[in-house]
């Protein structure tokens, strides 16, 4: 099952719209919080009655809306569980749940056995999917397998593989992965440019991705349909600034905003690749709208302050 650190991810991707007084937020997370606890130590029916009551505080909120929907298919309510996951997309577009968390969300097993699941996937799709759903689940399918090969290549390294035939083949696996997104990707570009958000909804940012993955020539040849995505909106200019700090590292140069970190080999722990003028990196993240570089170290356990700079 999806752990609770990664249940709480959702929540930050999850934005509420409205503006509930300090009393409704406080009960809202209260409720919220113990609901998830609740729910990921199996006693699903108080996990339900805790998000209605979170429900009660920010009644049109996807977040809650989705919980709880996984908590009525863990007690077998399989009624309520449909109704509170279209009620998790209807209720507002901007908050709802990632489709690949959706579909890989383990909590649904049981849902994913009945004949309206696939139903309730295609009006997901035509409310998030923009004028071409059928796009849409196909870019999120190639996120999908892209990450889900990645993942599979971490834990290889976590279990302390990197040095063996499997790690290498998991490797070539993930080479000629990329090589297959990244034809397709093309493709859409060639025919429609940059997959818009108002061509392909909330799988907009899927195209950057594999190209992020790409070698340094194609990053390079499509850094300017980057740089023109990430003005229209349909790409943060985040995403926009890890391409930049990749193609000049790849060049050589140094990285200016600070996204690129390695392992050092002999201490094992993460540092920071050479940072062109540490003493302003944090303005440049700001002009990108990412936060202080020392935070975004601190979430990603890498050495500070940056070594050698």
């Amino acid at each position: 099952m999806l752990q609770l650190k990664t249940a709480r991810i959702f929540i930050v991707l999850l934005l509420f719209a409205g503006h509930p007084s300090l009393a409704q937020s406080e009960a809202y997370e209260a409720d919220f919080d113990s609901g998830m606890v609740h729910l990921h130590t199996a006693h699903y029916e108080y996990a339900a009655a805790l998000f209605s009551r979170a429900l009660q505080a920010k009644p049109a909120d996807a977040s809650a809306y989705y919980q709880r929907a996984r908590a009525y298919t863990q007690a077998g309510n399989m009624k309520d569980a449909f109704l509170d996951l279209y009620a998790s997309v209807d209720n507002d577009t901007d908050q709802v749940i990632p489709f690949d968390y959706l579909v890989q969300d383990t909590f649904f097993h049981p849902l994913k056995a009945d004949s309206k699941w696939p139903v309730f996937l295609d009006h997901f799709t035509r409310k998030v999917g923009g004028d071409r759903p059928d796009l849409f689940r196909e870019l999120m399918e190639i996120r999908m397998v892209d990450q889900r090969i990645r993942n599979d290549l971490y834990k290889m390294y976590l279990d302390g593989l990197k040095d063996t035939p499997v790690y290498q083949a998991q490797l070539d696996k993930m080479d000629r992965q990329d090589s297959l997104n990244l034809e397709r990707i093309t493709e859409l570009i060639d025919a429609y440019g940059y997959p818009s958000k108002k061509l392909v909804g909330r799988a907009s940012g899927v195209a950057w991705l594999i190209i992020q993955h790409a070698d340094l020539a194609t990053q390079k040849k499509y850094l300017p349909v980057l740089e023109e995505a990430a003005e229209r909106g349909d790409i943060g200019k985040g995403g926009l600034a890890m391409t930049i700090d990749r193609i000049r590292i790849g060049e050589g140069k140094k990285q200016l905003y600070g996204t690129q970190y390695r392992e050092d080999p002999e201490t094992g722990r993460f540092v920071f690749s050479p940072l062109e003028d540490p003493e302003h990196v944090d303005e440049r993240r700001e002009s990108m709208g990412m936060g202080p570089l020392k935070k975004y170290a601190e979430r990603n356990e890498i050495t500070w302050p940056p070594k050698g700079q």
